[in-house]
């Protein structure tokens, strides 16, 4: 029998490995084989010729992936072949183009992965400190060769983390951003035109406007989008991890 390499712990698996496990069907009877196919590198087929105790201690050994990731081992900035990228510093900075983007990788998560993790890690520009840090602009074309980029050298337990509290804000936010978006286009339309003047009773009924309209609609409004934005950043937070 041939040497086989097995990781350890998740901090050893690349996003694109955890991207394989993600799409299988844990209800296969051979779940835990293709596992080990992936984490090796070796054929399947390959690995059933093994005997009894090899293949026993293989699955052994592999007995951690029944855990996912923990939560807390996610970095803020990620060092890659000598190049730093930064988780982005505020859930507010996002532009519409890329809520846009990151809601319909999301509805596709266990595929998409490395795409998600593009547009929220980016080229660090600069840390000021361990809680603010100044990234790239979002550029599309460049985040696909990233996410390509990010597949086979980040790997999972780096960033997991960051990437579920992401989901699962992005996913609760996402039904409010194309109104949120619109009103504010609206205020800033009337802004202009009144030469940076609007009035502070006009300034009020928009405002009341943008928070009224998607409680109307989904029963939560921008005040709790942007309570969530806080609650995520806070959790993001690398004091809290």
């Amino acid at each position: 029998m041939n040497k086989i390499n097995l990781p350890d712990n998740w901090s050893q698996v690349s996003i694109s490995q955890f991207m394989e496990i993600s799409s299988l069907d844990k209800d296969l009877d051979n779940y835990s084989l293709m596992v080990a196919s992936i984490l090796s590198n070796v054929d399947s087929e390959e690995i059933r010729k093994y005997n009894t105790d090899s293949y026993n201690r293989i699955m052994s050994h592999l007995s951690w992936t029944n855990t996912l990731p923990v939560d807390g081992n996610w970095k803020p900035i990620l060092e890659i072949d000598g190049e730093k990228y930064g988780f982005i510093n505020k859930l507010s900075d996002l532009s519409l183009g890329e809520w846009v983007d990151l809601e319909n990788y999301i509805d596709n998560y266990s595929n998409n992965i490395h795409k998600v993790t593009a547009i929220l890690y980016r080229p660090l520009i600069t840390a000021l400190n361990d809680n603010f840090r100044i990234v790239e602009d979002y550029d599309s074309n460049t985040m696909e060769l990233r996410a390509e980029f990010f597949k086979d050298k980040v790997n999972i337990d780096d960033v997991y983390g960051s990437l579920v509290f992401f989901s699962i804000i992005a996913k609760m936010c996402t039904s409010n951003l194309s109104h949120y978006f619109l009103v504010r286009s609206q205020m800033e339309i009337e802004m202009r035109k009144s030469g940076g003047n609007l009035s502070r009773r006009k300034r009020r009924e928009l405002g009341r406007k943008l928070m009224k309209e998607p409680e109307k609609k989904n029963g939560l409004g921008t005040l709790l989008f942007t309570d969530w934005q806080r609650a995520i950043l806070q959790k993001l937070s690398p004091s809290a991890s």
